[in-house]
């Protein structure tokens, strides 16, 4: 897996990247991740990275920090208008990347930031520059969510998730935080209701579904997706449903002592 090498300037001063983008006057719920690596010079490297979501200053923001070396969530919190700070983590690979999230409650701000500072020490992010510290990143990601979102790499605008179609859904909001990963939240078998644009589709499951700590997952089925479902489209796991239109000629009747009768007909799903 390869990313970019964020190295510190020369001045005292903090050490990241940051991204901004224009919001509603309104509270709501917004996700800012990205892919992480601790620094690989042997004479100074950032083992931290502190990754904020704010309304333009730290005054009002969620945040949280990360140690790149054991992949551990060592702080977070909310100030100001912010509130509902969560933080995720897991490893990607090996080598030492680990998928990294911090989701949290706005005020009525019009701008949100996502912000990523490195630190040698963990507690402070003000530190004198050396020109070979570093931190590696990838595929930073800022969007409205409730819950951590798959990596997708924002740049000049915010993500709203893409259109996904045939047999196999990218879901999210699996796990809390304190829950860690779970390697089959639903196997060969198991029949789900997803909602898109041509309604609901009762579907089946071909390949177990894992989700990982930051409760994001692949889910493949059968039959295919007819319609285009949105982003943040339920997906009902507990008594699910679809609509049906009846492909029959007739109800078959079937009499049987004791008084039980048996009804067949034949249906099949709605288009």
């Amino acid at each position: 897996m390869s990313g970019t090498r964020l190295r510190s300037n020369l001045s005292t001063s903090v050490h990241g990247i940051n991204q901004s983008r224009a919001k509603p006057a309104t509270a709501q719920d917004w996700c800012f991740a990205g892919a992480f690596r601790r620094g690989d010079d042997p004479n100074g490297s950032y083992r931290y990275v502190r990754i904020w979501i704010d309304g333009g200053s730290s005054a009002n923001s969620c945040w949280a920090t990360f140690d790149l070396e054991t992949g551990t969530i060592t702080t977070r919190g909310s100030d100001g208008t912010f509130s509902n700070a969560r933080a995720y983590v897991h490893a990607l690979d090996s080598t030492g990347w680990y998928y990294c999230a911090v989701v949290g409650r706005t005020g009525s701000e019009t701008t949100i930031r996502g912000r990523v500072l490195g630190s040698d020490n963990g507690s402070s992010f003000t530190i004198p520059g050396d020109g070979t510290s570093n931190f590696g990143t990838w595929r930073l990601t800022l969007a409205q969510s409730a819950v951590p979102v798959r990596l997708t790499q924002t740049t000049s605008s915010t993500t709203t998730g893409s259109n996904q179609t045939g047999s196999m859904l990218r879901v999210k909001g699996g796990r809390s935080p304190t829950e860690g990963a779970l390697s089959g939240a639903l196997l060969p078998g198991d029949q789900f209701a997803v909602y898109t644009s041509r309604g609901w589709e009762l579907k089946i499951v071909t390949a177990p579904c894992a989700l990982n700590a930051a409760g994001l997952g692949v889910l493949q089925f059968e039959p295919p997706l007819r319609g285009v479902p949105a982003d943040e489209a339920p997906i009902v796991i507990v008594q699910p449903f679809g609509r049906f239109v009846f492909s029959g000629e007739m109800v078959g009747w079937d009499e049987e002592p004791g008084v039980i009768i048996r009804a067949s007909a034949d249906f099949e799903e709605a288009a």
